[in-house]
């Protein structure tokens, strides 16, 4: 039974990390990769998951003109440009590099937080940015399996829920009469 848990847990882990990545752009090996980056470098990786959220929530308010957010992305030197022309990934690997390179650790949170908010609060930015390219690399050869375990969890959930709409109208007649 143990064992069937863990092999859940997996299913639904891949699920998640493929969940994240239609909602972000970002690539599966680029989530694993940040999240493995973070997690040696002082953080978790639902923290990681968390701080990638609210990056692309950042990157859409600095489109929409917010002048704080096209503030912190300029002050860790990505341009107007680059979040007109460049992918989320491309913005993510960037942006981890900049923020590394920023001698004032003050200056240097308060832009981490502007970015991807409280989950990565405590992260050492140059820990990540050391990390972050070599762990995507490596994480690259698990894409595909955890392509493959999300669209199997994927098919589960929705056999599920159509197993339960059935018994709910196989039961139908049997509910009404001792309703």
């Amino acid at each position: 039974i143990a064992l069937g848990g863990f092999v859940a847990q997996a299913f639904q882990f891949a699920d998640a990390i493929q969940d994240l990545s239609d909602a972000t752009n970002i690539s599966t090996n680029a989530i694993l990769g940040f999240g493995k980056a973070v997690q040696a470098s002082g953080g978790d990786t639902e923290k990681a998951q968390q701080g990638l959220l609210k990056f692309v929530n950042t990157i859409g308010e600095a489109a929409d003109g917010s002048a704080t957010a096209q503030r912190a992305f300029s002050d860790v030197g990505v341009t107007l440009q680059d979040l007109r022309t460049l992918s989320e990934q491309d913005l993510l690997s960037k942006t981890v590099q900049g923020l590394a390179k920023i001698d004032d650790s003050g200056k240097r949170s308060v832009l981490q937080m502007e970015l991807f908010g409280k989950a990565l609060r405590g992260v050492s930015a140059q820990g990540v940015a050391g990390m972050f390219e070599t762990a995507t690399a490596d994480s690259s050869k698990y894409a595909n399996a955890i392509k493959a375990a999300a669209d199997a969890q994927q098919n589960f959930e929705n056999i599920i829920s159509t197993l339960k709409v059935e018994v709910l109208a196989a039961l139908k007649h049997q509910l009404i009469v001792t309703g």
